[in-house]
């Protein structure tokens, strides 16, 4: 054990020196444990009986050098012992009890008292020295026996200083120390100690006065009575320096100093029960009696005594003094030592960096012979107080001074743990750390000290038969100091590296380091630098996408309403966090490069992760010398849903394994990926013609097909869902999507039928039937036929769940079609009759095929049906008889167009097909909008109101054909019309007309039959309105003077609201001529102009009319009425524009046969 104890400061003054020694069999871990416990709770003792507080230094050994000196510092003197030893067996009881009379014997000139703590489980009867504790709760034990033997020693303590304190001058002793001679100056008396002083010699008598007050004021000082130890070492101060005693003289003067700075501390006690220990009558108080009494933690100065406190420089300057007079005498050098030592805490502790470091000099320049062991000691204890005082620099070069002195040739066993360590502190005063975190920013230094160190602190490494030490220190060289190595150097640390990792106990290795050695695992960064690391998403068909509710947009969702309390959304601005399904593959993207001269094997590169299950796998890769950036995938399979955590990355490199949780630039890896439930995946195929599946640029597989087919083709195929995963599909949906503008291709299959297969059960599949209709599309005569191509997409949306909110796929067909050109429309055209129900349907039929094609019509009233052959290139006529439609009301123009509404009307009345049997395709011709115009439209619909005519009472049914009864000659013959308004709507001006003529069958029609027949009655009613469902009457009576067969007309005609009322003189028919009647008026159109309101405009179009019959007078009556209805600035298009209801004349034609009577 060395002699100088290098932690020493001046508040071990205070300190009642305790020594514990082990005995018996103990070993020496639990004997550390005892003794670690004791050194940590047990500094400080309360002495409950006087409510005060003591100090206790438990040490191991004690050198015998430093018992000699105890009698200058009482503080050195050993003053408690503590024996610890084990008892396995009574018969061990006598063996320990007397090596612990032994070691109580050794120390017995000081020793105060002492304890013998047995750690057994036995059962064992009281000692009266010893402390009986068990294993299981010594340290409870002990809580109770250490305070009661401070206590003790607290009460001899107090004793012996109270008795000093009461001691008379004539009877007391010389104190001397063993080492004192004449060459000191001292007395030169045996080396007795206690010899009582000779009043009658003077010199003798100021030396024992001032010692004893040396002394009184060390036993206040342990007594923690601080003020009374700084009045009695001033006073010491004085007797020696008057007696020249140098020896005590700088004692007292270091013992001054260490109260002063106790003082200063707070750390102190001032009670008036200073002396309850003992009567009052046996001496007489202390001064610090009168003194105002503080607490223990107390901080302020009691005033009275504030006279004796020094200054710090004047701790400085009497530490200082008493160095010089410990340094004039040569038995002194230890004690200069610790001088020193205490001296230059004190002084870091009131950062004096310049008296510290005079201070250490002269601790590094003693001429005190150290052992090898005090030596390292010495240096590290001058690094310690460098680095308080924040010369790190000096602090790191004194750390590894001490590292060399490890290595000397006197220690054979070199101990290279120590080595490794004093090395390691080196560190932080060349810029250097081993802490990733730090070091990347810290980039500042001496390159080439820096490296000499860190080879030192290697070769040290090498040598603790642990490779994974210098292995990371390796790797911090290449990693930290690449820029301050050449290639050639990398290349060598890289193969030393190599090397060193080869030699790892159980590699691949993974940094578990001990803790002795003080170094924590490193993450090889750069080998590789990461550049980019990032979570892919799936394919577009396995990601999981939510379904949201259908839910109604409320006012403050309206973006045409701003509101300042609207919440605005900021979704923008959080990055979004990718989604994975349970039981199925994350991946992550990892673009790295090798920025070394050599090459990088990278072996089990996984993800680390937390949160959910998460199965990691594998991936090596082999980077070349400087390579450019490279890309890695790294994947693994969450087995639970929740919360996934990606922490970073761990690998292989040099057979090493390295944790990575951020890269090289200290930016963190750590990604955060929501996993959902697992979801079913279904993979979809089609019957209709062989498809491949590929994927897009959006990188969604889908099943394309390419399909050529024919305008108006219907193809039938099944779509076969097939469910690859273990979930079952409870949700299966179907959109169509058409990506061409225009496009109309249409697909139908029955919703209720996919339901009812649902839920397709794991590695199952459903088959459903789909229907694939390729619109019919018109190729206008004059325009090239080539194909027409579209695209269109069935979109598949499933999951597991049939409820809102849940995650589904997605999936699609794409559908490339070929439209090719089949048949076309030409020349369309309706004919009809007024006195009839049905019209006639006509066009031409091109072929537009290569081959020879059948076009088919059924009437889908009737069911009659028809069907031609039309040759590849050809043409037919085709001619469709089919009833009339019912009038249309069109209550919202802007759902449909009346032409498309009547063309609806149209195809639903009759049905076109076409079929090629070479090749076995069919399908159907569809009309549109240009084939049908308004005059078509007019023809296509029934009248509105119905007409019936009664002859004799008898209902006679239209047509030309004649009448089975005849009439006679002078006859009165009633005849009776009825009209029905049939329409839907009420209708205005209608006027029902009755006229007679004969058709001579040879294209002339004679009109004027005043002298042949007579109208007896009204021959023209006017109606001004007619409800729905109201019925119209009116009768006359017909009087015909000569045979012959004659011709009968009732006719019912509606005219326009305007035109009626202010042109009433038209509506005189007896004007005009009675050929002029049967005109059939189509339109009548009103000008824009509302100040022209009550001029009307009404048009007749030759080509849209259908009349019996015409002669010369036609041109005049058309003159008559374009000069009253239509109005000189309206131009043709205008009239075709206007919006006025129109004109319509409905005949009902009879033929009467009449003879002579």
């Amino acid at each position: 054990m060395a002699g100088t104890d290098f932690s020493q400061t001046t508040f071990d003054h205070r300190c009642m020196l305790v020594l514990v020694k082990p005995i018996g069999n103990i070993t020496v871990k639990k004997f550390q444990h005892v003794y670690t416990y004791l050194r940590h709770h047990y500094q400080r003792v309360n002495v409950p009986s006087v409510n005060r507080v003591i100090r206790l230094k438990f040490i191991q050994n004690v050198h015998n050098e430093s018992r000699v000196w105890g009698t200058l510092h009482m503080h050195k003197f050993v003053l408690g012992l503590l024996c610890v030893g084990e008892l396995k067996s009574e018969d061990q009881m006598s063996d320990l009890s007397q090596k612990f009379t032994d070691n109580v014997t050794q120390h017995s000139e000081t020793l105060f008292d002492s304890r013998l703590i047995i750690m057994t489980d036995l059962s064992l009867p009281d000692q009266t020295k010893a402390i009986i504790v068990n294993w299981e709760n010594y340290q409870d034990q002990l809580s109770i026996a250490i305070p009661e033997f401070g206590a003790s020693l607290f009460c001899i303590l107090d004793a012996k200083r109270i008795d000093k304190l009461n001691e008379k001058v004539d009877k007391m002793t010389m104190l001397r120390i063993s080492l004192e001679t004449d060459s000191g100056n001292q007395d030169d008396r045996p080396t007795d100690n206690r010899n009582v002083f000779d009043v009658k010699q003077s010199g003798n008598k100021k030396k024992c006065a001032g010692r004893n007050k040396k002394r009184l004021g060390d036993l206040c000082l342990l007594a923690n009575l601080s003020y009374d130890a700084l009045s009695h070492y001033s006073a010491a101060v004085d007797g020696l320096r008057s007696a020249n005693d140098l020896l005590w003289l700088a004692g007292a003067l270091e013992g001054i100093c260490a109260a002063t700075i106790i003082c200063k501390s707070g750390d102190y006690v001032l009670t008036p029960e200073s002396a309850a220990v003992l009567p009052e009558s046996k001496g007489r108080r202390s001064p610090s009696f009168n003194a105002v009494m503080k607490d223990d933690n107390t901080g302020s100065t009691v005033p009275s005594l504030n006279s004796n406190l020094l200054s710090t420089n004047d701790v400085i300057e009497r530490y200082t003094e008493a160095i010089r007079i410990y340094n004039k005498i040569n038995v002194a050098p230890l004690i200069e030592l610790e001088a020193n030592i205490k001296l230059a805490n004190a002084l870091a502790s009131f950062d004096r960096r310049i008296e510290v470091s005079e201070t250490l000099m002269r601790i590094l320049y003693t001429k005190y012979p150290f052992s090898e062991e005090e030596k390292i000691q010495r240096y590290c204890f001058v690094s310690h107080i460098y680095e308080k005082v924040g010369c790190i620099r000096k602090a790191a070069f004194m750390s590894r001074i001490a590292s060399m002195q490890c290595l000397s040739r006197n220690i054979s066993n070199h101990p290279w743990i120590a080595v490794y360590s004093f090395m390691k502190k080196t560190l932080k005063g060349y810029n250097l750390s081993l802490n990733m975190k730090s070091c990347w920013k810290h980039t500042s230094g001496w390159p080439a000290l820096q490296l000499h160190v860190l080879k030192e602190l290697i070769m040290s490494s090498r040598h603790l038969n642990d490779p994974a030490i210098s292995s990371r220190l390796l790797i911090f060289i290449l990693q930290f100091m690449d820029s301050s190595l050449s290639d050639a150097d990398k290349q060598t640390y890289g193969a030393l590296l190599e090397v060193q990792s080869k030699n790892i106990i159980g590699s691949p290795y993974q940094f578990n380091f001990n803790n002795n050695y003080g170094s924590q695992p490193i993450s090889m960064k750069k080998f590789p630098h990461i550049i980019n690391f990032t979570c892919l998403s799936s394919p577009i068909h396995l990601q999981a996408i939510k379904r949201l509710s259908n839910t109604s947009t409320t006012d403050d969702q309206n973006c045409f309403i701003f509101s300042a309390l609207q919440k605005r959304s900021n979704s923008g601005k959080v990055d979004k966090i990718p989604t994975a399904i349970q039981n199925e593959i994350v991946k992550v993207a990892v673009k790295l490069f090798n920025p070394m001269p050599f090459e990088i094997k990278i072996n089990k590169m996984m993800l680390i992760t937390k949160g959910v299950t998460f199965d990691s796998y594998p991936s090596s890769i082999i980077v070349p010398p400087k390579s450019e950036p490279l890309s890695l995938f790294l994947t693994g399979i969450p087995r639970s849903s929740g919360k996934l955590h990606i922490l970073g990355y761990s690998s292989q490199v040099f057979g090493l394994n390295s944790l990575c949780t951020s890269t090289f630039d200290d930016k963190d890896l750590h990604l955060e990926v929501d996993v959902i439930p697992a979801l079913p995946l279904l993979h979809i195929s089609s019957t209709l013609v062989p498809g491949f599946t590929g994927t897009a640029s959006n990188e969604i597989e889908t099943l394309t097909i390419n399909l050529s087919t024919y305008a108006g083709e219907r193809n039938s195929f099944y779509m076969i869902f097939e469910n690859l995963s273990y979930v079952d599909v409870n949700f299966l949906d179907l959109q169509v999507i058409n990506k061409s503008n225009d496009s109309t291709v249409s697909f139908d299959w029955c919703n209720q039928d996919l339901q009812q297969r649902l839920p397709c059960p794991q590695r199952k599949h459903i088959k459903l039937p789909i229907a694939l209709n390729i619109p019919y599309s018109d190729f206008p005569s004059g325009v090239d036929t080539f194909p027409k191509k579209v695209t269109s997409v069935l979109k598949c949306i499933y999951s597991r769940g049939n409820t809102q909110n849940d995650y589904c796929r997605q999936t699609e067909t794409v559908f490339n079609i070929t439209i090719m050109p089949s048949i076309r429309i030409l020349n369309f055209d309706i004919l009809s009759d007024d006195s009839c129900n049905e019209c006639l349907i006509l066009f031409d039929i091109e072929n537009l095929t290569t081959y020879t094609i059948e076009f088919s019509w059924t009437v889908t009233k009737t069911g009659t049906s028809a069907h031609i052959l039309i040759p590849k290139g050809a043409a037919r006529r085709v001619a469709i008889s089919i009833e009339k439609i019912e009038i249309v009301t069109i209550t919202n123009e802007k759902v449909l167009s009346k032409e498309m509404l009547y063309l609806k009307k149209l195809s639903d009345a009759v049905q076109l097909k076409w079929r090629i049997r070479s090749c076995g395709k069919d399908g159907i011709v569809q009309l549109n909008s240009n084939h049908l115009t308004l005059a078509m439209i007019d023809r296509l619909t029934l009248a509105p109101v119905k007409i019936d005519v009664h002859i004799n009472d008898r209902p006679i049914s239209n047509g030309l054909q004649p009448l089975h009864d005849s009439f006679t000659v002078a006859s009165l013959i009633p005849l009776k019309a009825v009209i029905t308004n049939i329409s839907g709507g009420p209708l205005h001006n209608v006027c029902i007309s009755i006229e007679c003529y004969q058709d001579y069958e040879n294209g002339f029609y004679d009109t004027q039959l005043s002298d042949k027949c007579t109208i007896i009655g009204t021959e023209h009613f006017m109606i001004e309105e007619l409800q729905v469902d109201e019925i119209a009457e009116q009768e006359c009576h017909i009087v015909f003077f000569c045979p012959g067969k004659y011709c009968l007309d009732v006719s019912c005609i509606q005219f326009a609201t305007h035109s009626y009322r202010n042109n009433k003189s038209l509506y005189n028919l007896s004007e005009i001529d009675k050929k002029s009647q049967q005109v059939n008026l189509h339109k009548l159109q009103i000008s824009a102009d509302p100040q022209k309101d009550s001029q009307i405009a009404m048009k007749l179009n030759p080509k849209d009319q259908n009349l019996k019959y015409v002669d010369s007078k036609m041109s005049s009556v058309k003159d008559i009425i374009d000069k009253k209805f239509i109005s000189p600035m309206s131009s043709d298009k205008q009239l075709r524009q206007s919006t006025t209801p129109k004109l319509w004349n409905l005949k009902s034609n009879i033929v009467m046969t009449v003879v002579n009577a």
